[in-house]
């Protein structure tokens, strides 16, 4: 006897017999068997009410029969239209969950949690899903889904045998000139199945500068490679040493990370950024000057820098009492350069007929970087000429005195 069930478009349905799927049995006279039917009704099916005809056709020597029975089948609830649910698995070889591995399904991309998992709702269809990671091998899958179905899959990423990552803390390496800075913190991650060992170096040092590399932030033992197992990172430091005359600014340089076993090269470009120290120093060659009233007196102004930064845009300002002429020669210097120095010649000229006694002249030298202030004492004397007039001239008036006393007594 074969068996034949008609269904709706896009349905599925087979016949079982004790369990396993059959389309035809065989009947011994007087015999009966029972059969099941099993109907798979797309999840996107209309409501409604739907008839699913069973054919029976009998068929032998001397006699063939068919019949038609008819089952009915009522949709009441259905997903048309809804979304499918993909909650997809990411392990490696070793069954362990990949986290932080991009997931890409049709238009939609994701990454999976610490977990190794992604949910992702997509449209009803048929999708190919793409899964990707530093350190593993791109890997696939074709899945097809119905309206608001969920579905698990699993899928498992190889490692590839050597693959690594280097990270830094930062892309700038600041350095304070003259004195001893911290170094540079380089870590490197070996993302594949086998132990590798890098080979560590630097591109772009300006002539005389000199780098290393360390373990520890405090070593001095310089190393030029390093081991890393499979799954684990490891730091290295790496200590830049610019030359004795190198300017502040910035400079910029290239590490690189080279697996030893399989040739692949990482480049990291950073930059140096070298920060002076500026020192500048006054020096005046004279703190007291001693003039006569109505001369001129000159002195001389010297700017030092002894930083290792260059000192810009200097000015020397001078504030005398009103009336004196003060003079500086030259007032300015665009820029000091370290280890060098720029002198100013000051002149001062006391009016005549200036009171003697002491005055001071302040002296203000500015920068872009730093500014200085002092006074200049001013001993003004006068002249010899002058005392002799002002001492007759009070001898005349003792006398005159001494004169007006004796006609008043006499009278």
């Amino acid at each position: 006897m074969s068996v034949e069930i008609g269904v709706p478009e896009g349905w599925d349905a087979h016949s079982l017999y004790m369990g396993s799927r059959v389309s035809m049995i065989h009947l011994s006279e007087e015999d009966s068997k029972t059969l099941e039917i099993s109907l798979d009704v797309p999840r996107g099916a209309d409501l409604g009410r739907y008839e699913i005809p069973v054919t029976l056709s009998i068929s032998g020597n001397e006699y063939s029969e068919t019949k038609v029975v008819t089952f009915f089948v009522n949709i009441y609830k259905t997903y048309k239209g809804e979304n499918a649910t993909l909650n997809i698995l990411i392990i490696d070889e070793e069954g362990n969950p990949v986290p932080k591995a991009k997931v890409i399904v049709g238009d939609k991309e994701m990454g999976t949690d610490s977990s190794g998992k992604a949910e992702i709702s997509i449209k009803p269809g048929e999708y190919e899903i793409y899964v990707e990671k530093e350190g593993y091998e791109k890997a696939s899958k074709k899945v097809e889904v119905e309206d608001g179905e969920v579905k698990d899959v699993k899928i498992i990423l190889s490692r590839k045998p050597y693959y690594f990552a280097v990270d830094t803390e930062s892309d700038v390496y600041s350095i304070l000139l003259g004195t001893p800075n911290p170094p540079f913190l380089i870590t490197i991650e070996n993302l594949g199945k086998n132990s590798d060992e890098y080979r560590l170096s630097v591109r772009g040092l300006p002539e005389n500068w000199n780098a290393m590399f360390t373990l520890s932030p405090d070593s001095n033992l310089e190393v030029n490679k390093v081991e890393v197992d499979p799954g684990q990172s490891k730091n290295v430091y790496l200590s830049v040493y610019p030359s004795l005359n190198a300017l502040p600014g910035d400079y910029n340089l290239t590490i690189i990370v080279e697996s030893i076993s399989s040739g692949t090269k990482e480049e990291i470009p950073i930059t140096v950024h070298l920060i002076g120290t500026y020192e500048m120093y006054v020096n005046l060659m004279n703190y007291r000057l001693s003039i006569t009233a109505g001369e001129e007196k000159t002195t001389e102004i010297e700017v030092v820098n002894y930083g290792n930064a260059p000192v810009t845009n200097v000015k020397i300002e001078v504030s005398a009492p009103q009336g004196w002429k003060v003079e500086v020669d030259p007032d300015s210097a665009p820029m000091v350069a370290p280890k060098d120095r720029f002198t100013s010649t000051l002149k001062v000229k006391v009016p005549e007929g200036t009171p003697a006694g002491e005055y001071r002249v302040t002296i203000k030298v500015t920068s872009d970087q730093q500014e200085w202030q002092d006074t200049l004492r001013v001993v003004v004397r006068q002249r010899s000429t002058s005392a002799y007039i002002g001492l007759a001239l009070l001898i005349v008036a003792f006398l005159v005195v001494i004169i007006m006393i004796r006609r008043v007594g006499r009278r």
